[in-house]
């Protein structure tokens, strides 16, 4: 038998080995079976096709009978350091868990030492009234179809989870025949408690025929906005594909005041979902100071 010959074997009865020492260190199969199998494939294409490149690099000099056993000797040291990192990472998660088992354990001891005080206290003269619960936030989704429309989908979905889609109001697409839209739209923004502008690359410098869209006075984009600063509604600017806030001197006057309105920038995933919530979580704060 050559040395390449007893180097396969040595390695496919090591691997043997490796997974019954994964089973005796405790380490789950299911969990860590590809850490195993490339352990046990990287064994057998390193003692058959290294010995060859060593041998070629040595031109000859060192042998595959010479080398094989030494790189089989090097990958067991190597699987088994690798299986014992495995077996201290698992038994160091087991243990957190145990840590916050016992945390919680101890919590709903505390929580059932003070019931029999509670219980003992005595009881108030006159039960305190419930507050009045507060009414839903009522919220308008302003966005350019050409520069934000699937962002705002997403935006709208997230919000609509949170505070139902009957509070939150995003496209006027049925606006009635005959109707002053300008007024309809302000009519819509004016029962709303906040305007959310989504601001993207293309929002400031999107055009028409005719030219800008925000300088034409019946831009829906424009109106919407305008509406919600003329009631004096909070307006957020959301920022989205690193758009910038825009500069006072580069909007039509009547969108000047959205300069300085505080926005926050939404960014694409993974932090899509991080970043509606802190909108939510300012929304809820701005609602509760008011």
């Amino acid at each position: 038998m050559t040395a390449a010959s007893f180097a396969v074997l040595a390695v496919i009865v090591a691997a043997i080995g490796i997974i019954v020492a994964a089973r005796v260190l405790g380490l789950s199969l299911g969990r860590h079976a590809g850490v195993i199998a490339v352990l046990i494939v990287a064994g057998v294409v390193a003692s058959v096709g290294v010995p060859a490149l060593v041998n070629q690099f040595t031109n000859g000099r060192i042998s595959p009978d010479e080398s094989a056993p030494w790189i089989v000797l090097g990958w067991l040291i190597v699987a088994g350091t690798t299986l014992r990192r495995l077996a201290a990472g698992d038994r160091a998660g087991d243990g957190r868990g145990v840590t916050a088992a016992a945390a919680a354990r101890t919590v709903e001891r505390n929580f059932r030492a003070h019931r029999p005080a509670e219980a003992a206290a005595p009881k108030a003269a006159a039960p305190t009234p419930a507050p009045t619960p507060a009414s839903p936030l009522q919220l308008f989704v302003s966005y350019r179809r050409s520069d934000s429309q699937d962002v705002a989908g997403r935006l709208y979905d997230r919000l609509s989870r949170h505070f139902g889609a009957e509070h939150v109001f995003k496209d006027v697409d049925s606006i009635p025949l005959g109707v002053d839209f300008r007024r309809y739209v302000g009519d819509q923004v004016g029962r709303c408690d906040a305007l959310l502008a989504i601001i993207g690359p293309a929002w400031l410098d999107a055009e028409n025929d005719q030219g800008r869209r925000l300088d034409d006075p019946r831009d829906m984009v424009r109106v919407e906005v305008a509406s919600a600063l003329k009631r004096d509604i909070p307006v957020v600017p959301i920022l989205i594909g690193n758009a910038a806030l825009p500069g006072e001197q580069a909007l039509p006057e009547e969108l000047r005041a959205l300069s300085y309105r505080n926005g926050i920038p939404l960014r694409p995933d993974p932090d899509f979902h991080s970043d509606v919530d802190r909108l939510i979580e300012g929304l809820e704060a701005s609602r509760r100071r008011g």
